[in-house]
C-alpha cells in the first residue's frame, strides 16, 4: 500500500524469587520454592509468524504486591511454579535497547523509548549548537527509534496445580518506509538523515495504545543515486482517543543533507495527511501489522555547492533550508 506526495518483587508472602541460568542455551524452569501451583506459559504467535524474539520477559502483578520479571530464554515459553491463586500477567520480548519498561501496576506498566539528542545521531552535526527544526517541533523530545516489540497482556491468570496460559503476541511497534523520489543532484551528497516528528513516546500493552506524541525520531536515509528511501520504527503516531480529546498531530519528515563541500542543507516535507492515509487504509484492508507503510513523495532537488571566486564554500558551517514549494 502507497500513499503519493506529489512535487510509530511480586510480594507474596516471604518468598524470594532466585532465578538461576536465565542465559544458559537450554530454558529452566522459573521456580518459587515451596509454591504449590504451577502454570505452563506458552507465548502463541500465530499472529506473527515471522517473528525472532531473543528471549522473553513474563512480568506478574498481584493486587498492589510489586511486579516480577521473569525471563524466558525459549520464545516458546516454558514452566512457572506460584502459590495457587488469582494473577495479572504481560509479556513482552527481551533484551531491549533502546526501549525500558516500568509499571507498578498491570494497567499502567509501560514501555518507554529512550531519549537521545539529534546532535549525537550524526557526524554532520559535530559543532551544531542547535540543530535546525522544522516549525512547531521545536520543543519536541527527541528519542530512539523504539525496538521491534511483540506484546500480550492477561487480565486473569489462574493458577493452580496445573496450570496453562496462553498468551497471543502482537506487534506493537509500526514502521514507515519513506522514500523521495526522482532526487536531483545526488552526486554532490555526502551523508543524508532525517528525522520524523510527532511520534508516540511509549506504549501501554494492557490498554493497547501509545502515547504522548510530541516526539521527534531520527533516522538513517540512503541514495541509490536517484532517489533517497529510509525507514524508521515507531510507536505509532496517535490512537482514536487522543484524536477525539487533542485533535491531528503534524508529522514533520525533515532531512538534514551534508554536501562534498561541507555545506549543510535541510528541507521539511509535511507527511501528515499521508501517513494517516496510509494507517486508515491499513485498517480498512486489515493489512498486517508486521507490513511497513510506504510513504512516497516526487521530486525533489538538492542544491548544487556555492563556491566562491577560491573554489570553498564560503559559509560551511551554517544550515541552510531548501524551501519545498510542491503540493502535498
Amino acid at each position: 500500500m502507497i500513499q503519493t506526495i506529489t512535487t510509530y518483587s511480586l510480594k507474596i508472602g516471604l518468598l524470594i524469587l532466585v532465578i538461576n541460568g536465565s542465559v544458559s542455551c537450554a530454558h529452566k524452569d522459573l521456580d518459587f520454592g515451596g509454591s504449590d501451583g504451577t502454570a505452563q506459559i506458552r507465548f502463541d504467535w500465530s499472529d506473527v509468524a515471522n517473528a525472532q524474539p531473543n528471549g522473553m520477559l513474563l512480568i506478574v502483578f498481584k493486587g498492589s504486591s510489586q511486579p516480577v520479571n521473569l525471563p524466558f530464554v525459549e520464545s516458546w515459553g516454558g514452566s512457572v511454579r506460584l502459590p495457587a491463586g488469582n494473577y495479572q500477567m504481560i509479556a513482552h520480548n527481551d533484551n531491549l535497547s533502546n526501549v525500558i519498561a516500568w509499571g507498578d501496576s498491570w494497567q499502567e506498566y509501560r514501555l518507554y523509548a529512550q531519549s537521545t539528542e539529534i546532535n549525537s545521531f550524526s557526524r554532520m552535526f559535530a559543532g551544531t549548537r542547535v540543530v535546525p527544526r522544522s516549525a512547531g517541533t521545536e520543543e519536541q523530545s527527541v528519542i530512539f527509534e523504539p525496538d521491534l516489540i511483540w506484546t500480550a497482556a492477561v487480565p486473569e491468570a489462574i493458577i493452580d496445580k496445573r496450570s496453562s496460559i496462553t498468551m497471543l503476541m502482537k506487534e506493537v511497534t509500526e514502521e514507515y518506509v519513506f522514500t523521495i523520489s526522482e532526487t536531483k543532484n545526488l552526486e554532490n551528497v555526502v551523508e543524508i538523515v532525517g528525522t520524523l516528528s510527532g511520534m508516540a513516546e511509549s506504549y501501554l500493552p494492557v490498554l493497547q495504545k501509545s502515547e504522548n506524541y510530541s516526539c521527534i525520531i531520527p533516522f538513517n536515509l540512503a541514495s541509490d543515486g536517484q532517489s533517497i528511501r529510509g525507514r524508521v520504527r515507531t510507536f505509532g503516531n496517535r490512537c482514536s482517543e487522543y484524536y477525539l480529546e487533542h485533535g491531528d498531530v503534524e508529522h514533520k519528515l525533515t532531512i538534514y543533507i551534508l554536501l562534498k563541500d561541507n555545506s549543510k542543507y535541510f528541507a521539511t516535507f509535511d507527511v501528515t495527511d499521508a501517513i494517516n492515509e496510509a494507517q486508515q487504509e491499513a485498517y480498512v484492508s486489515g493489512i498486517d501489522s508486521e507490513i511497513p507503510l510506504s510513504i512516497v513523495i516526487d521530486e525533489f532537488v538538492i542544491p548544487e555547492p556555492m563556491l566562491d571566486d577560491s573554489g570553498l564554500n564560503a559559509s560551511v558551517d551554517e544550515w541552510k533550508e531548501v524551501n519545498i514549494n510542491i503540493s502535498m
